[in-house]
């Protein structure tokens, strides 16, 4: 008979904190002169992948040339060196959510666990935040915290804008939220 493997939500939480924290702290050693302005956790629908993503300004003038397509400053394309970061710290997260996990018999079990992963990865960004992980002040306004969900429906979409302006300072989000907002208008 195999093996149940069932999350322990607060032992996972703590590993995932020190996980993205870490992260961080790699990218900035890694890359100290270079303008960090996107960092985030991506999964998909399922919550059963996990990676961290980031850009820099210097990083996206290398391997961008399309001005004509500003909002693709705020997607790290799968080929950057700045896609799937962290993976030392990160792979043995993401491999846990991905088993086939055994929750609590219920019709809403896989609902639930998706929402209290969300919830985690939301608390995760929030808590390292707060303690000035992402800088401070002006520092601050120039990240970006994003939870991506990779393959979002509309309902999934609308819960990351909402996330995004949770998790960041208004000042952090405005310029990606006008140009969401301004390919909305151009799609009408």
């Amino acid at each position: 008979m195999k093996e149940q493997h069932v999350i322990d939500y607060n032992s996972y939480y703590q590993r995932l904190l020190s996980g993205v924290r870490a992260t961080w702290n790699d990218l900035r050693k890694s890359r100290p002169e270079e303008s960090v302005y996107l960092f985030g956790l991506s999964t998909d629908s399922d919550t059963v992948v996990l990676s961290l993503f980031a850009n820099t300004e210097e990083q996206f003038a290398l391997e961008n040339d399309s001005p004509e397509y500003p909002i693709e400053k705020w997607y790290v394309n799968e080929e950057s060196e700045l896609h799937r970061i962290g993976r030392a710290h990160m792979d043995d997260l993401e491999d846990e959510i991905n088993r086939y996990v055994f929750e609590p018999e219920s019709d809403d079990a896989f609902d639930d666990r998706k929402a209290r992963l969300m919830q985690m990865f939301e608390r995760v960004f929030v808590e390292l935040d707060s303690e000035g992980l992402f800088g401070e002040g002006e520092m601050r306004h120039k990240v970006m915290l994003m939870l991506e969900i990779v393959d979002a429906g509309d309902e999934e979409w609308d819960s990351m804008i909402e996330v995004l302006k949770r998790i960041n300072p208004p000042e952090s989000v405005k310029e990606y939220l006008q140009l969401l907002e301004a390919m909305r208008e151009s799609d009408d």
